[in-house]
């Protein structure tokens, strides 16, 4: 499904404005009218908008992302403990 979502903390970082979803400003309720109104007239872009939604999730929210950016989080920190020693 693609995503309609309002410009607030942290949905950029998820929401690729045009590629991956439509971001509105919050409580502007004629621009997600517009928005909601725009992928219903217009299905083939909201299938693509959906389907590049559930790339970028799959591709950056994983769960073996999220446990590659662990490990790599993990891996600089205790670097750190280790070199000071």
């Amino acid at each position: 499904l693609p995503v309609i979502a309002t410009l607030v903390s942290g949905s950029q970082q998820v929401v690729e404005q045009g590629r991956s979803g439509i971001l509105v400003p919050p409580g502007e309720v004629a621009l997600l009218r517009q928005a909601i109104e725009d992928l219903l007239a217009d299905p083939e872009r909201a299938r693509l908008l959906g389907k590049a939604a559930q790339r970028r999730i799959e591709e950056a929210y994983s769960a073996r992302r999220q446990a590659e950016e662990h490990l790599i989080l993990y891996r600089r920190e205790w670097s750190h403990v280790i070199h000071e020693r």
